[in-house]
């Protein structure tokens, strides 16, 4: 699947900019109503034919499925995860068979609760950077399928081209005729009678924030994977590129490791990708590009025939949570930076089908 290039960036900004605009004006209402009406769990089956070999005896006898096609994804829907999450979906093609989604806050009221918890520790532009990237996104699902023929039609017309848009889970899983779920709780009897029914070869946790606890590892029997944007054992938790920026790392990278209990990034790791940090990365965008090169370790892992070492989890280092206000403050002014709307507003634009991500850089 060929999709972007850092071209056509003002072509697309007068465009991005009204959608932009347009969604954040038409936020609360949307908000309150898609809280409201989405579904609890919405089931297509799949039946897909294989496209590709995966040869699973790659990871040293873990997984007994030479060809998993029962593959489960975690996940919480993300802004900045969106162009990895286009990868995964073409890398794996029909093989994810479930996708999860995460509602663990339970409707408006429960995410309102969270972002006064978040705002009290945090501060506010740590809880804008956070809320912005579940928010915005929500909404501008809202719109995007309805105003993506017209931009296509128009991008068509007047600029002689289109342009292939990202796409949310629920959208990925309906275009590979997966089933789809949003669950609130993980390891609650719902979601333990969905992983029974289906019978997963292979379990994916990719930018996902529920912690997996004991009921549901004696109902999966197969392995389970997380992709972990940092260079574990370091930075274990859920900002691990703030603690990467805050500390002045000079290299950082991804980690794909097991889960086998409830200790938080703490298992076997079986692969690591690392990367420099150019200069002036902001949280975000740092965010954007670890979890592309951890789709792009996760997929070399499920199709390496060569044997894989797997290092031992030994005892992890300290469990780093969101920073406090203190913290915040004081990586601010050594130049740390959360967020750019410009960077917010080139993937919303992605998403509505009228602008191109570059593959590398940002």
């Amino acid at each position: 699947m060929t999709f972007y290039s850092n071209q056509g960036v003002q072509q697309s900004g007068l465009m991005s900019m009204v959608a932009f605009i347009f969604i954040g004006l038409s936020a609360g209402i949307i908000y309150t109503f898609s809280i409201g009406v989405r579904q609890r769990c919405r089931i297509s089956i799949c039946r897909l034919p294989s496209s590709r070999p995966f040869r699973i005896e790659a990871l040293a006898g873990l997984i007994s499925e030479r060809e998993p096609r029962r593959i489960v994804l975690l996940h919480l829907d993300s802004l900045y995860c969106l162009p990895a999450l286009e990868v995964l979906f073409a890398g794996l093609g029909g093989r994810i068979g479930l996708a999860i989604s995460s509602e663990r806050f339970g409707g408006l009221q429960g995410f309102r609760n969270q972002l006064k918890r978040t705002l009290r520790h945090s501060g506010l532009p740590m809880t804008l950077t956070l809320g912005f990237d579940i928010v915005a996104l929500r909404i501008a699902a809202v719109f995007a399928p309805m105003l993506r023929w017209p931009i296509r039609q128009s991008l068509r017309i007047f600029r002689g081209g289109q342009r292939s848009p990202l796409r949310t889970l629920k959208e990925h899983a309906e275009r590979v005729g997966a089933n789809y779920a949003i669950i609130q709780d993980i390891n609650g009897p719902a979601s333990l009678d969905l992983f029974r029914a289906f019978q997963p070869d292979l379990v994916i946790s990719f930018h996902f924030d529920q912690i997996l606890r004991e009921p549901l590892f004696r109902t999966v029997t197969c392995p389970i994977l997380n992709v972990h944007p940092a260079l574990l054992p370091a930075h274990r938790g859920p900002c691990p590129s703030f603690w990467a920026l805050a500390a002045g790392d000079a290299r950082v990278g991804v980690t794909v490791h097991r889960i086998v209990d409830d200790q938080i990034d703490a298992g076997e790791v079986l692969a690591r990708r690392e990367r420099t940090i150019s200069p002036g990365l902001c949280m975000t965008e740092l965010d954007e590009l670890l979890f592309r090169d951890g789709v792009a370790a996760l997929l070399t892992l499920l199709s390496e025939a060569s044997h894989v070492v797997i290092d031992a989890a030994g005892s992890p280092p300290a469990y780093q949570s969101f920073p406090d206000s203190s913290t915040v403050r004081a990586a601010r002014r050594r130049g740390v930076v959360l967020w750019r709307l410009r960077h917010a507003t080139r993937l919303i634009a992605a998403l509505f089908g009228c602008h191109r991500l570059g593959s590398g850089m940002l």
